[in-house]
């Protein structure tokens, strides 16, 4: 097994933390600055806090372009920003070609922030090299069987988890190639999809009605499957937007609470992506959870295996188990 991380940034990023501590400084003495002296949290004389406020944007304007310009680059359609984008998603397709042609059986996909919406990107175009490959002769009980109870809507995230792992087992005995059992969203944008990703809601569910944007289930034909019939028989294939049909889905995230405690860029996902997405609301005692973006993989002093620790564990679920087992030692 090969798991396959899509990082922020890389080498020499300093992720948010930065420009979202500069963003709160320049917000509270501009609030010193505009509010009347009686109401304000500290008594600090206006000319101060203006001067402040200047000279922190002044400060802090480079490390705010430098990371969140790249996210802009990355989701937002410009010209200009389109042969980068297009430049990323290639390289991430023929990285997991290239896992899959080295025969592992299992390969799961991590991303935190930005990485997170590169790795759905990427997904979504690596399964268009796989989702034909197999024998459509072949017949298909557990996809027959995960396709009726989305259309009945009896699935919620842990037993649609359960039902994907039975039909990704599925698709390999059918002659499948396909091999990402897991994708695994760590404080991710995509919680802001309506913004990042479209116009509005409205243009959400647009793309994702059409399949440009995959769903966890996938988006049913006449609301009754998400795969293709064969010639004249009953025999099926998952259709383009149906990568989360083997694949499952779970998003981890700090709540956020008075912007500055939690992760802001971090969210739950079902609302937005489909039920499917297992979203697992996590804590942490590092910094009192202050500014908490960067810390989903960092253990806490003193702990064996903090509860955001375990968390991750139990996501990855690299010992494969059904349903994941917790208590499991993560092999070396």
């Amino acid at each position: 097994m090969r798991l396959a991380p899509f990082p922020d940034g890389g080498p020499g990023h300093d992720g948010p933390i930065l420009p979202l501590c500069a963003i709160v400084v320049i917000a509270f003495f501009a609030w010193q600055t505009i509010v009347p002296e009686a109401s304000r949290l500290v008594q600090i004389p206006t000319w101060v806090s203006a001067l402040a406020t200047v000279a922190v944007t002044w400060g802090a304007l480079p490390v705010i372009k430098n990371v969140i310009g790249d996210a802009a680059r990355y989701l937002h359609p410009a010209p200009s920003n389109i042969h980068r984008r297009q430049e990323i998603r290639t390289k991430g397709v023929k990285l997991l070609q290239k896992l899959h042609e080295a025969g592992y059986k299992r390969i799961i996909v991590a991303g935190h922030s930005l990485g997170s919406v590169i790795g759905y990107d990427i997904l979504t175009y690596a399964w268009a090299l796989h989702y034909k490959t197999g024998n459509p002769e072949k017949e298909h009980p557990k996809l027959d069987k995960i396709e009726k109870r989305v259309s009945q809507n009896e699935l919620g995230d842990e037993r649609y988890h359960a039902e994907q792992r039975k039909l990704f087992g599925e698709f390999v005995e059918n002659g499948n190639s396909w091999r990402v059992t897991d994708f695994l969203t760590l404080g991710s944008p995509l919680a802001h999809a309506t913004v990042l990703l479209a116009a509005d809601e409205e243009d959400l569910r647009r793309k994702q009605s059409i399949r440009e944007l995959p769903t966890s289930p996938p988006t049913l034909e006449k609301n009754r499957w998400f795969s293709y019939p064969h010639k004249e028989d009953q025999r099926r294939t998952p259709h383009h937007g149906a990568v989360f049909a083997p694949t499952r889905w779970t998003n981890l995230y700090f709540p956020s609470r008075f912007v500055i405690w939690g992760d802001l860029i971090g969210g739950p996902l079902a609302s937005l992506f489909g039920r499917g997405v297992r979203d697992v609301a996590v804590s942490t005692r590092l910094r009192r959870g202050f500014l908490s973006h960067t810390l989903y993989w960092t253990p806490e002093p003193g702990e064996k295996a903090a509860s955001h620790i375990k968390a991750l564990r139990r996501a990855l679920n690299l010992l494969d188990t059904d349903p994941p087992d917790t208590t499991a030692a993560t092999p070396k």
